[in-house]
């Protein structure tokens, strides 16, 4: 029985060795994807301008982990934990997760990349930082992205000027961007997000 033991000990610790070294691994692969894409020297050009009124809108109907949590290690697994214990009710996505870059695969592999990727960023940038990155580089609809783009093409104004129904109706097409074609859909989606973010405040 001792010989069984100890096989079935040195058996339990051979596979946590296996699984450190490839959680390792991945981590390593996480921190080379962002060093080769430059996103640290990107994201730190934008890490001095204030949150707009619409930008604020959008963080907090569809990013507020990442706009409000602080003193996590990494937001991005405390989300992944609420989701798979069903204690979020809405399918939040983090900001950090577009940042990321990293392109999605249902390979359990990619999708420990993808959150190993916004756990560094996050580690490294503060939420608001991000949040702009990601609205940077979000597709609007009608083949525009960026949220800057979204804005003068919709409202002829830049981002700094909208208002709150305007930042909604952002929000909206950031999460469903065929919503552009579809205004009574888009008009719908938009109220929805502002009762979410009157629950929010």
């Amino acid at each position: 029985m001792r010989f069984v033991f100890k096989i079935a000990v040195s058996l339990l610790l051979a596979g946590l060795l296996i699984i450190l070294f490839r959680v390792g691994s991945v981590w390593r692969e996480s921190g080379k994807i962002i060093r080769q894409s430059g996103i640290k020297d990107h994201v730190s050009i934008n890490a001095d301008l204030p949150i707009s009124e619409a930008e604020k809108v959008i963080a907090e109907t569809i990013f507020p982990t990442t706009f409000a949590e602080h003193g996590f290690l990494c937001p991005s697994v405390k989300t992944v934990f609420h989701r798979s214990s069903h204690k979020v009710g809405v399918s939040y996505f983090l900001a950090t997760q577009m940042v990321s870059k990293v392109e999605y695969d249902k390979q359990i592999h990619y999708q420990f990349l993808r959150l190993f990727t916004a756990c560094q960023l996050e580690n490294e940038f503060d939420g608001k930082v991000l949040l702009r990155e990601a609205l940077s580089n979000a597709y609007f609809g009608s083949g525009e992205y960026g949220i800057q783009v979204a804005a003068l093409s919709l409202y002829n104004k830049p981002v700094s000027e909208l208002h709150e129904a305007e930042g909604l109706a952002l929000a909206a097409l950031v999460q469903s961007p065929g919503l552009r074609a579809q205004p009574e859909q888009w008009a719908v989606h938009k109220e929805l997000l502002g009762k979410r973010l009157m629950r929010n405040r």
